[in-house]
């Protein structure tokens, strides 16, 4: 799980299935694993990737995430949203959703990401995302907002589960003044028609 470490932070390939932070009566988390250590970019349970945590609060507290650039991976079903382009919603935090609007609202925020086109399969397209805004749940709720939730997000519209219960969704990459790390797609993806160690990581979205 661990694949880099430094004096002041340690990143992490989290697999799916695993929370980011405790939840209530549990503590099989990734702070759980890392005791003393804070999430820095968390993942939701059922995505995985690349994860930062800083081995203090002092380091926390100088941590800067714009100057840390990410990638994510994607799968969704067939055509998908285009070759590449500009996603730009309004995000709204209801519950353990979020709802997206096509306009400005009343407590929602801007959501905006880039996406484009690594591959097809028989069935599936496979997406390169950057996001310009950290919004609650923002690739999941607005690749479904355009009509191609991620494979295996039951919640934002998927129809079946995969194989292991996971959302179809990874950080890839992770590019910064400290670090530079970047992994190969999950294994279960090559199923799916893409392999992992495959050159997607070439020419990503600016």
């Amino acid at each position: 799980m661990k694949i880099f470490e430094n004096d002041n932070y340690i990143i992490l390939d989290k697999p799916s299935g695993i929370a980011s932070q405790d939840e209530p009566g549990k503590n099989d988390s990734i702070l759980s694993a890392f005791p003393g250590c804070h999430v820095l970019t968390r993942l939701d349970k059922r995505v995985s990737g690349l994860m930062v945590l800083a081995k203090s609060a002092e380091v926390a507290a100088r941590w800067s995430p714009e100057k840390y650039s990410k990638t994510y991976h994607c799968i969704v079903n067939l055509p998908g949203p285009g070759k590449e382009g500009v996603l730009k919603h309004w995000i709204k935090k209801q519950g353990l959703k979020a709802k997206v609007f096509d306009h400005a609202v009343e407590g929602a925020k801007q959501a905006i990401l880039r996406y484009q086109l690594r591959g097809n399969s028989q069935r599936y397209a496979l997406y390169a995302v950057k996001i310009e805004t950290g919004r609650f749940h923002q690739i999941r709720a607005q690749f479904s907002k355009v009509g191609f939730p991620l494979v295996g997000d039951l919640k934002y519209g998927y129809k079946r589960s995969t194989p292991d219960g996971s959302i179809f969704l990874s950080c890839t990459q992770i590019k910064g003044p400290d670090f530079e790390v970047e992994i190969p797609l999950p294994f279960l993806w090559a199923k799916y028609g893409f392999e992992t160690g495959s050159t997607v990581m070439e020419g990503l979205p600016a």
